[in-house]
């Protein structure tokens, strides 16, 4: 059965979580599997539940996608799992022959002037990503590439992908998740599939899921429970948010951060029957200040343009903007708030920072939190997203492979000079790189060494 569970806090989440991780018949010494969006969400989880239950101990925590291949793989007859972006990548790789001779004038331009090493794996590594993003997203686009009469140049690609990754691994390897599940459902229906090992499992919190990925969880609901927590934004319904849309009375912010979530929630409600075992978990809370007060209108659907204006204090600091100038003033001025929070009581792990892209963040946290010209420690998880290296110097060698690799954009040069290694070296203050970043905004600089790099 599907179980599903929606509120727009976490933690109110999180607290139906503890309560259901145990359930009637459950083997004394049974893990309990809850698959997690990202990897920054495995320890949260976990002290999530140690706060609520005393103890979190037996826990599996595997991402989404490893969580669908290990549902498909018990309700298959054999070994399945789904093909990735970095086994398309490398199929690509092994085909770049193949590309750089075809007739297509766009993918042999590009193969034909990328040279052996890393700009030819950034470019196979691209395509990879292509590919897997069609299969998951887009399985109509796919399956109109098995026409003959289809002649684009990626439908040649991807046939000739498919073949190598299938021949490579006796068919485990399933490239169309919707073949996988048809296959699994197949077996399960025929009395062949494998005993659940999962008899529930938990998926808490995706910011996105595919279509396949909940048809998958949905197959596995007939034979054993799956219990989804959707984090909502809003806990109306969205055909009157259309509605007022089109009149122009709904909430913009509401609408826009609302999209994927919609997406998700009239796939759900459309595809199979489901129930709601904890009842309605949306709450609004007090505008006591001016996060509390946009928290409020967003769960309620509010229109900002009503009811008078929220009253500002000066003392009000649930939401700050800070303007800074490359993203190693941005972990300083970081620094600067997390300790200030410190300093009024907050612990360490009740501070999360979050940013678009956490690893291009890494070489500048371990300057920022990790030099010893700083005197006061302050304990730093990057959630998944390791620090490359354990010094200055390594991050520079790193950060000058990932340049070698890309299409040297004018940010991650500025980005790069900000390095302190790299300060160090050439003697460079804050106000210098400053100098240059405006030199490269007035002379139009994008992206590209010379010409040559360019056109490549």
């Amino acid at each position: 059965m599907l179980n599903l569970m929606r509120s727009n806090r976490v933690e109110v989440l999180a607290d139906v979580l503890a309560q259901r991780v145990f359930w009637p018949g459950q083997l004394a010494l049974s893990p309990v599997t809850i698959a997690v969006a990202s990897k920054a969400w495995q320890p949260w989880v976990t002290r999530a539940l140690a706060d609520r239950l005393g103890i979190a101990a037996n826990l599996q925590l595997p991402l989404l996608p490893e969580a669908i291949d290990d549902l498909l793989r018990e309700m298959s007859t054999k070994e399945l799992s789904i093909a990735g972006a970095e086994h398309y990548t490398l199929a690509v790789l092994a085909e770049a022959s193949l590309v750089s001779h075809m007739t297509a004038q766009e993918p042999a331009q590009y193969f034909g002037a990328a040279p052996e090493g890393v700009m030819r794996l950034s470019a196979c590594r691209e395509l990879g990503l292509l590919f897997d993003s069609y299969n998951q997203h887009r399985p109509d686009v796919v399956g109109s590439w098995q026409r003959p009469s289809f002649e684009h140049w990626q439908a040649q690609l991807w046939s000739a992908v498919t073949h190598r990754i299938e021949s490579s691994t006796q068919g485990r390897r399933v490239l169309c998740p919707a073949s996988a599940l048809e296959k699994a459902g197949s077996a399960s229906l025929h009395g062949h599939g494998a005993t659940a090992l999962l008899p529930r499992l938990a998926v808490f919190a995706p910011a996105v899921m595919t279509p396949l990925q909940l048809e998958a969880l949905l197959a596995a609901s007939a034979s054993r429970e799956i219990d989804l927590y959707l984090l909502e934004s809003s806990s109306e319904y969205w055909g009157d948010i259309r509605g007022r849309r089109d009149l122009g009375t709904a909430p913009r912010l509401v609408i826009s951060l609302g999209r994927v979530e919609r997406e998700l929630r009239d796939f759900v409600e459309s595809a199979a029957p489901y129930q709601e075992p904890a009842g309605d978990l949306f709450c609004a809370p007090a505008p006591e200040s001016l996060l509390f007060a946009l928290q409020r209108r967003i769960a309620t659907a509010e229109s900002f343009a009503g009811e008078g204006e929220f009253e500002l204090s000066r003392q009000d600091h649930s939401i700050e903007i800070h303007s800074c100038a490359g993203r190693l003033r941005e972990i300083e001025v970081v620094r600067e708030l997390v300790l200030e929070e410190l300093g009024q009581g907050a612990a360490p792990e009740d501070i999360l920072v979050l940013a678009p892209d956490m690893a291009a963040y890494a070489p500048f946290v371990e300057a920022v939190f990790g030099s010893a010209e700083h005197r006061s420690s302050i304990p730093v998880n990057l959630g998944g997203e390791r620090a490359q290296g354990s010094s200055p110097v390594v991050d520079v060698a790193v950060a000058l492979l990932e340049l070698s690799a890309s299409r040297l954009s004018a940010q991650e040069l500025i980005d790069f000079l900000w390095l302190p290694a790299v300060r160090e070296r050439f003697a460079l203050s804050e106000s210098d790189v400053e100098t240059v970043r405006g030199f490269i905004e007035r002379a139009s600089i994008r992206f590209a060494l010379d010409g040559a790099h360019r056109a490549a």
